[in-house]
C-alpha cells in the first residue's frame, strides 16, 4: 500500500483523494504507512542502482525477438503467423509479447514448462482475468492473437543462456506446431 507522486511545481494542482489534515500539504490525509514508505525508498535506491544493467536486459530482450521469425520461418510457418506486439515502438526492457497464429497460449505454457522455461500468457494488465485483453484489442491484435500471446519478462539475473534455452523450447514448440499444419494440409488435399 505505497506509492509515490512526482509533479512539477508548474502543474495544475491535483484534488486529494482523501481530504483531511496540512501534513501533506492537503493532498493526502491520514497517517503515513512508515514501514511501507522506508521499503518504497529502498525499493527505488536499488532500483537506481540497478538501472545502468537495464541495457542488457534490453539486448536478452531484443536477442529474443531477433530470432523468433527464423525460427517460425524454419519450422515451416513463415514469418506472417508471428505478431510481435510493440516491435515496432519503444517498450519496456525486459518485457517481450508475442503471438504465433495457430499457437494457443494454454499449449505454449505447458510445453514451455515441460522444457523447463517459466513464461505468462496475455498481457500483464489482463493478468487473472478471464476474456480478451482491452490493451491488445486496442493495439489492433484479432481474437486470435490475443488468447495465443505468450509473455516473456527477463529479470536481473537472466542471461544469455536463459535466451537459448528458451529459443530451442521455442523452437521444439514451433516444430510441432509446423509439422501439424503439414498434416492438415495433406489430410485436407
Amino acid at each position: 500500500g505505497i506509492g509515490a507522486l512526482v509533479f512539477a511545481h508548474t502543474m495544475l494542482e491535483i484534488p486529494p483523494a482523501i481530504t483531511g489534515g496540512g501534513q501533506e500539504k492537503y493532498r493526502r490525509a491520514g497517517t503515513e504507512n512508515v514501514a511501507a514508505v522506508a521499503g518504497f525508498g529502498r525499493a527505488a535506491e536499488i532500483a537506481a542502482q540497478k538501472l545502468d544493467q537495464m541495457s542488457h536486459i534490453s539486448s536478452l530482450r531484443d536477442s529474443i525477438a531477433d530470432r523468433l521469425h527464423p525460427i517460425c520461418a524454419s519450422n515451416g510457418l513463415g514469418t506472417d503467423r508471428i505478431r510481435i506486439f510493440g516491435e515496432e515502438t519503444e517498450r519496456l526492457g525486459n518485457t517481450l509479447l508475442f503471438s504465433v497464429e495457430g499457437l494457443k497460449a494454454e499449449t505454449a505454457l505447458i510445453a514451455f514448462d515441460l522444457d523447463g522455461v517459466a513464461v505468462s500468457s496475455g498481457s500483464a494488465c489482463s493478468s487473472g482475468k478471464v476474456g480478451r485483453s482491452h490493451v491488445l484489442q486496442a493495439m489492433g491484435a484479432t481474437e486470435e492473437q490475443s488468447r495465443g500471446a505468450i509473455r516473456v519478462s527477463l529479470g536481473w539475473n537472466s542471461t544469455s543462456t536463459d535466451v537459448e534455452k528458451f529459443c530451442f523450447a521455442f523452437d521444439r514448440i514451433t516444430r510441432r506446431l509446423g509439422e501439424m499444419l503439414k498434416e492438415e494440409i495433406s489430410g485436407a488435399a
